[in-house]
C-alpha cells in the first residue's frame, strides 16, 4: 500500500501526534513502551528461532546491528527530549 504524498512538506501526518506538541514526560513513555514492545517481540522471535530453527538463516550480525541501531535511535530522541545535542 503507497500512502499519498503530503501537497505540503511541512503538512502534519494525519496519524501521528505531533512531537513538538508532546511534554517530555509523554515522549519518555512512548520510548518506554516502545522498549518495552521491542523487548517482547525479541523474546517471541527467539522463540520461534529456537522452534524453527530460523538462526540458520539469518547472518547473527545482521540482527546484532538491527538491535544496535534500534538503541541508538532510542538514546537520540532521549538525548533531544533532555535538551542535550544529539553525538
Amino acid at each position: 500500500m503507497t500512502l499519498p504524498i503530503p501537497d505540503e512538506p511541512d503538512e502534519p501526518d494525519p496519524g501521528l501526534t505531533p512531537v513538538e506538541g508532546l511534554s517530555t514526560a509523554e515522549i519518555e513513555a512512548f520510548l518506554t513502551e516502545a522498549e518495552t514492545s521491542l523487548a517482547q517481540l525479541r523474546a517471541e522471535l527467539q522463540q520461534r528461532r529456537l522452534r524453527d530453527e530460523l538462526d540458520a538463516h539469518i547472518p547473527a550480525t545482521d540482527l546484532t546491528e538491527a538491535r544496535g541501531r534500534w538503541q541508538q535511535f532510542a538514546d537520540y530522541l532521549r538525548q533531544i527530549t533532555q535538551g542535550r545535542p544529539p553525538r
